[in-house]
């Protein structure tokens, strides 16, 4: 039984919760349906054309800025990755002449073949590192091949100046008898280029 004054009733009580009209009444009363219609409402509503057409400009803004960033950075990546694979095929040359104590040497190599192209001087159709057990810069059917590179990526050009146009070989010492420069070329760009420095030392370091 409630009592006199308006308190809820006790724990244990028997009386009963008001009815269920009541309740609602007193939601209604109280505003809890008003809110949850009109957020109901607001979360039905839809974009009006001109959010539409702002939201589609600033995604065109953004994509203006970072497209250009983002091509930079995949042809300054491939310069790199260009160069640090012609610096990782010279040092294993260099290791393998020391190693075997004899010359070994780094060509650009015949398309579909095991063989040097002696007249090419584009770098970027592949390499190969074979023992020149002859001395003779060219390699014969008993020569080793040590490691063949397949060919780097269409829009990458690589260059030697005259010393290292068509190969670089390395003695039992792992010295080189010409300092040469390779030139890697991913684009117009200068960050698009990367530089291989082989000294008489026949060691060889990548420069920007």
């Amino acid at each position: 039984i409630g009592q006199a004054d308006g308190r809820a009733p006790a724990f244990g009580s028997t009386s009963k919760p008001p009815p269920v009209s009541e309740g609602w009444r007193l939601i209604a009363r109280s505003g809890t349906v008003d809110a949850l219609r009109d957020s109901w409402v607001h979360m039905q509503r839809g974009f009006t054309l001109i959010e539409l057409l702002v939201t589609i400009s600033v995604a065109a803004i953004l994509l203006g800025i970072a497209v250009p960033s983002y091509n930079h950075l995949i042809q300054s990546n491939r310069a790199s990755t260009t160069a640090n694979r012609l610096l990782s095929t010279f040092m294993l040359a260099r290791s393998e002449a020391i190693q075997r104590n004899q010359r070994v040497v780094v060509c650009i190599v015949q398309s579909g073949s095991d063989a040097c192209d002696t007249s090419a001087t584009a770098w970027e159709n592949g390499l190969m590192v074979f023992a020149d057990a002859n001395n003779d810069g060219k390699r014969d059917a008993q020569e080793a091949v040590i490691q063949v590179e397949r060919p780097f990526a269409q829009q990458t050009r690589i260059t030697g100046n005259s010393n290292v146009a068509r190969a670089v070989s390395f003695d039992a010492g792992g010295r080189t008898s010409r300092v040469g420069t390779l030139t890697v070329d991913a684009g117009d760009d200068p960050d698009y280029k990367r530089s291989i420095v082989i000294s008489t030392t026949g060691r060889s370091r990548v420069k920007s």
